[in-house]
Protein backbone atom coordinates (compact mmCIF):
# COMPACT_ATOMS: atom_id res chain seq x y z
CA UNK A 1 0.00 0.00 0.00
CA UNK A 2 1.35 3.40 -0.97
CA UNK A 3 0.22 6.78 0.36
CA UNK A 4 0.81 9.86 -1.80
CA UNK A 5 0.50 13.59 -1.23
CA UNK A 6 -1.55 15.18 -4.02
CA UNK A 7 -0.95 18.83 -3.15
CA UNK A 8 0.53 19.05 -6.64
CA UNK A 9 -1.54 16.55 -8.71
CA UNK A 10 0.94 16.85 -11.57
CA UNK A 11 3.74 15.61 -9.33
CA UNK A 12 2.41 13.26 -6.58
CA UNK A 13 4.87 12.77 -3.72
CA UNK A 14 5.07 9.43 -1.89
CA UNK A 15 4.56 9.89 1.85
CA UNK A 16 4.77 6.26 3.01
CA UNK A 17 4.24 2.64 2.10
CA UNK A 18 3.33 -0.62 3.77
CA UNK A 19 4.89 -3.90 2.69
CA UNK A 20 3.43 -7.34 3.26
CA UNK A 21 3.61 -10.80 1.77
CA UNK A 22 3.14 -10.80 -1.99
CA UNK A 23 -0.60 -10.82 -2.64
CA UNK A 24 -3.12 -8.98 -4.77
CA UNK A 25 -4.06 -6.01 -2.64
CA UNK A 26 -6.96 -3.67 -3.44
CA UNK A 27 -7.27 -0.71 -1.05
CA UNK A 28 -10.07 1.65 0.01
CA UNK A 29 -9.73 4.38 2.60
CA UNK A 30 -11.59 7.01 4.54
CA UNK A 31 -10.21 9.98 6.49
CA UNK A 32 -8.58 7.84 9.22
CA UNK A 33 -8.23 4.24 8.03
CA UNK A 34 -7.20 2.13 5.05
CA UNK A 35 -8.73 -1.25 4.33
CA UNK A 36 -6.57 -3.69 2.35
CA UNK A 37 -7.61 -7.11 1.09
CA UNK A 38 -4.84 -9.58 0.36
CA UNK A 39 -5.47 -12.55 -1.89
CA UNK A 40 -3.30 -15.40 -3.01
CA UNK A 41 -3.43 -17.04 -6.42
CA UNK A 42 -1.31 -17.69 -9.45
CA UNK A 43 -0.62 -14.10 -10.50
CA UNK A 44 -0.66 -12.92 -6.90
CA UNK A 45 2.02 -15.30 -5.65
CA UNK A 46 1.49 -17.30 -2.47
CA UNK A 47 0.16 -14.72 -0.08
CA UNK A 48 -2.65 -14.86 2.41
CA UNK A 49 -6.39 -14.32 2.14
CA UNK A 50 -7.29 -11.61 4.61
CA UNK A 51 -8.52 -8.11 5.32
CA UNK A 52 -6.01 -5.77 6.96
CA UNK A 53 -7.03 -2.51 8.61
CA UNK A 54 -4.51 0.32 9.03
CA UNK A 55 -4.72 3.54 10.97
CA UNK A 56 -3.73 6.36 8.62
CA UNK A 57 -4.08 9.21 11.09
CA UNK A 58 -0.36 9.69 10.45
CA UNK A 59 0.00 9.51 6.66
CA UNK A 60 3.75 9.10 7.00
CA UNK A 61 3.42 6.19 9.45
CA UNK A 62 0.40 3.90 8.82
CA UNK A 63 -0.12 1.37 11.62
CA UNK A 64 -1.65 -2.10 11.23
CA UNK A 65 -4.58 -2.38 13.65
CA UNK A 66 -6.27 -5.68 12.86
CA UNK A 67 -6.38 -8.64 10.45
CA UNK A 68 -9.46 -10.66 9.53
CA UNK A 69 -9.35 -13.97 7.60
CA UNK A 70 -11.11 -14.08 4.24
CA UNK A 71 -11.75 -16.79 1.65
CA UNK A 72 -10.47 -15.17 -1.56
CA UNK A 73 -11.02 -11.40 -1.43
CA UNK A 74 -11.04 -9.52 -4.70
CA UNK A 75 -12.53 -6.01 -4.84
CA UNK A 76 -13.85 -3.91 -2.02
CA UNK A 77 -15.76 -0.69 -1.51
CA UNK A 78 -16.54 1.70 1.31
CA UNK A 79 -19.66 3.73 1.97
CA UNK A 80 -19.90 5.47 5.34
CA UNK A 81 -19.66 2.76 8.01
CA UNK A 82 -20.24 -0.07 5.53
CA UNK A 83 -17.38 -2.07 4.03
CA UNK A 84 -18.24 -4.25 1.01
CA UNK A 85 -15.91 -7.15 0.27
CA UNK A 86 -16.13 -9.34 -2.83
CA UNK A 87 -14.84 -12.59 -1.38
CA UNK A 88 -14.67 -14.55 -4.62
CA UNK A 89 -16.70 -17.76 -4.57
CA UNK A 90 -17.75 -16.93 -1.00
CA UNK A 91 -19.90 -14.08 -2.35
CA UNK A 92 -20.42 -10.51 -1.23
CA UNK A 93 -19.89 -9.63 2.43
CA UNK A 94 -21.05 -6.34 3.95
CA UNK A 95 -19.58 -5.29 7.30
CA UNK A 96 -20.40 -2.52 9.76
CA UNK A 97 -16.99 -1.02 10.56
CA UNK A 98 -18.08 1.12 13.50
CA UNK A 99 -15.89 -1.01 15.81
CA UNK A 100 -12.73 -1.87 13.83
CA UNK A 101 -11.67 -4.43 16.42
CA UNK A 102 -14.95 -6.30 16.06
CA UNK A 103 -16.42 -5.93 12.57
CA UNK A 104 -20.08 -6.87 12.40
CA UNK A 105 -21.21 -8.89 9.39
CA UNK A 106 -24.39 -7.14 8.24
CA UNK A 107 -25.08 -9.24 5.15
CA UNK A 108 -23.52 -12.24 3.39
CA UNK A 109 -24.81 -12.83 -0.12
CA UNK A 110 -23.56 -16.24 -1.20
CA UNK A 111 -24.09 -18.24 -4.35
CA UNK A 112 -22.30 -15.71 -6.55
CA UNK A 113 -18.61 -15.52 -7.50
CA UNK A 114 -17.82 -11.82 -6.93
CA UNK A 115 -14.98 -9.74 -8.37
CA UNK A 116 -15.58 -6.05 -7.68
CA UNK A 117 -18.04 -3.64 -6.08
CA UNK A 118 -18.85 0.06 -6.35
CA UNK A 119 -21.15 1.29 -3.56
CA UNK A 120 -22.58 4.77 -4.11
CA UNK A 121 -25.71 6.62 -3.02
CA UNK A 122 -27.33 3.53 -1.51
CA UNK A 123 -26.77 1.26 -4.52
CA UNK A 124 -23.93 -1.24 -4.81
CA UNK A 125 -22.94 -2.39 -8.29
CA UNK A 126 -21.29 -5.81 -8.07
CA UNK A 127 -19.45 -7.57 -10.88
CA UNK A 128 -19.69 -11.34 -10.72
CA UNK A 129 -18.73 -14.29 -12.84
CA UNK A 130 -22.35 -14.52 -13.98
CA UNK A 131 -22.95 -10.80 -14.62
CA UNK A 132 -23.60 -7.44 -13.00
CA UNK A 133 -25.83 -7.17 -9.91
CA UNK A 134 -27.29 -4.07 -8.27
CA UNK A 135 -28.15 -4.06 -4.57
CA UNK A 136 -30.05 -1.44 -2.59
CA UNK A 137 -28.29 -0.90 0.73
CA UNK A 138 -30.07 2.26 1.91
CA UNK A 139 -31.35 0.15 4.81
CA UNK A 140 -28.28 -1.93 5.81
CA UNK A 141 -30.52 -4.34 7.71
CA UNK A 142 -32.52 -5.02 4.55
CA UNK A 143 -30.05 -5.15 1.64
CA UNK A 144 -31.96 -6.31 -1.41
CA UNK A 145 -31.29 -7.19 -5.04
CA UNK A 146 -32.54 -4.57 -7.50
CA UNK A 147 -31.47 -6.00 -10.84
CA UNK A 148 -29.12 -8.28 -12.72
CA UNK A 149 -27.51 -8.26 -16.12
CA UNK A 150 -26.60 -11.84 -16.93
CA UNK A 151 -23.43 -12.56 -18.85
CA UNK A 152 -22.71 -15.89 -20.48
CA UNK A 153 -19.34 -17.14 -21.65
CA UNK A 154 -19.38 -18.20 -25.28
Amino acid sequence: MYIYDLVNPDDPAQLSSVTHVRSCDPVVANETHAFVTLRNGTRCWDGVNELQIYSTTSLTNPVLLKKYPMTSPHGLGLSGNLLFICDGKDGLKVYDITDLNNLKLVKHIDGINTFDVIPMNGVAIVSCESGIYQYDYKDPNNIRLLSTINVSKN
